[in-house]
């Protein structure tokens, strides 16, 4: 009986001893697999920070050839790039307001009238983006002064006069402030584009020619400085259509009247 005690002792102590190395055995896997996980993840984020550093380089090897474009005068070239880098790249604010600006300079450079609206909008973005400095108003003045929108210009050359006063801002700004006074005043005919002498729908057609390229609807997806400056265009060309129309009314009645073999009183 004793044997048997002593025997059955042994095996539950052999049996204690097997389940504490297995034990063992699990917290040193458990272990190992927690170390594993965390290197793995440390793997990862440094292949991710390389991964970044190399696109980081590759995003300014391609900034830096639009550069050297733009410093070679080789300007459509330079828009391509600017283009394709805020397509394809991921930037900051910061950067991506400057390729804006970088673009606008680079399609202003080309020096086609064609190219205006473009240059401003990119001006607007970078503007937008927090680079109001007073280079960039400069530039969208200049563009909005030559696409005759006096009144945007106006705002744009008064803050570059603010920052950077010279006798070149003060004469755009001047001659912007004329243009604007003259386009508000000039007769209906001349905001139209016609002779004193227009017929009804000759009158007709220069308002559907000018609704065409002022119309608001045509313009919802541009900057809000655009879609303020074409408003106005197309209300000064409306006002002037509506009143020609009134008055061609009038000298037709007129006309009328007069062949009828009445005379006014």
């Amino acid at each position: 009986m004793v044997a048997e005690h002593e025997r059955m002792r042994k095996e539950c102590a052999e049996k204690d001893e097997r389940i504490n190395e297995q034990n063992m055995l699990l917290r040193t896997l458990k272990a190992e697999k927690d170390q594993m996980s965390k290197d793995l993840e440390e793997m990862r984020r440094i292949c991710s920070e390389m991964k970044e550093q190399r696109e980081d380089k590759g995003q300014m090897a391609f900034i830096g050839k639009g550069l050297f474009a733009y410093m070679n005068d080789w300007n459509d070239a330079a828009f391509n790039v600017f283009s394709e880098a805020l397509a394809n790249g991921s930037f900051t604010n910061e950067e991506s307001a400057l390729l804006h600006i970088l673009r606008a300079k680079a399609l202003a450079a080309c020096g086609r009238p064609s190219d205006d609206l473009a240059v401003i909008a990119d001006c607007c973005m970078a503007i937008d983006k927090g680079l109001g400095g007073w280079e960039v108003h400069q530039l969208r003045g200049k563009h909005l002064l030559q696409q005759e929108l006096f009144g945007a210009a106006i705002g744009d050359l008064e803050i570059v006069n603010r920052f950077k006063r010279s006798a070149e801002t003060l004469q755009a700004l001047h001659e912007a402030k004329n243009k604007l006074m003259i386009w508000e005043t000039q007769s209906h005919h001349n905001a139209l584009g016609l002779q004193q002498t227009a017929t009804k729908p000759q009158i007709l057609k220069a308002y559907k020619d000018l609704s065409m390229k002022y119309h608001p609807d045509r313009h919802r997806d541009k900057p809000e400085v655009l879609q303020k400056a074409f408003e106005e265009k197309f209300k000064r060309i409306t006002t002037a259509k509506t009143d020609l129309m009134e008055n061609q009314q009038q000298w037709q009645h007129e006309a009328r009247f007069q062949q009828n073999g009445y005379r006014r009183p």
